[in-house]
């Protein structure tokens, strides 16, 4: 998605983008034979900033389809996932970090940049893809983990866009990948969908059928639970 600020480097490192963006050069042995999700989630990252730099102040009280949550407590956590995406590729102490990250929002397109850009440099040596890291949902290694984070950013992206009437071009890519890892991380069957999740959220109801030709995106919320 071209016209991020993340992606033509306004607040990044430009040499930890092009590592990121042409990650897919390097050999399996250099990631202990993981799959490198890193250009994806990179587009996972520019696709959220796009979606909040498009919010408006005065549609921070619509509800979103994300449980409870409105878009200004939507947003907040979004940044709060940004920021434990970078602690746990970085420190790997994901239970250092908050749930929601109260941040005004005149402020909240820098620090979607910021945060953007630590995520990035924080998963920039191969070797994090092959490392073991915790995640809420339990210990995997770095390059399943953060497929499972592409998920949730685009997810999560897609509630925001619905609930303040936004249609972006969503990245096929980015949103395969993330469809083909939740199918496998969180099967059909066996979900607790009665209770809230540790955020406050329900993020995980029963999944939405939808027709098998629905656009990819519809096919990724309607198995995270959402209704497209």
């Amino acid at each position: 998605m071209s016209g991020s600020a993340i992606e033509d480097g306004d607040m990044t490192n430009t040499d930890t983008t092009t590592s990121l963006t042409t990650a897919r050069t390097h050999t399996p042995s250099a990631t202990g034979g993981l799959p490198d999700p890193r250009p994806e989630f990179l587009t996972a990252i520019q696709t959220t900033h796009d979606v909040l730099a498009a919010v408006r102040a005065d549609q921070t009280t619509l509800p979103t389809p994300c449980g409870a949550f409105d878009v200004d407590a939507l947003s907040g956590h979004v940044l709060a996932v940004l920021h434990r995406i970078g602690v746990v590729g970085s420190t790997g102490d994901f239970s250092s970090t908050p749930r929601h990250l109260d941040v005004p929002f005149a402020e909240r397109i820098d620090e979607s940049v910021r945060l953007g850009t630590e995520a990035v440099a924080a998963w920039s040596d191969d070797s994090k893809l092959a490392t073991v890291v915790s995640v809420p949902w339990g210990q995997l290694p770095g390059a399943i983990a953060l497929v499972t984070y592409v998920n949730e950013l685009m997810v999560h992206s897609w509630d925001l866009a619905t609930a303040t009437g936004q249609q972006p071009t969503w990245n096929d890519d980015a949103v395969s990948l993330a469809y083909n890892g939740i199918q496998r991380g969180l099967p059909r069957e066996g979900r607790s969908i009665d209770g809230t999740g540790a955020d406050g959220l329900a993020p995980f109801g029963a999944v939405v059928d939808v027709a098998d030709d629905a656009p990819l995106i519809d096919r990724l919320v309607a198995w995270n639970g959402r209704r497209p």
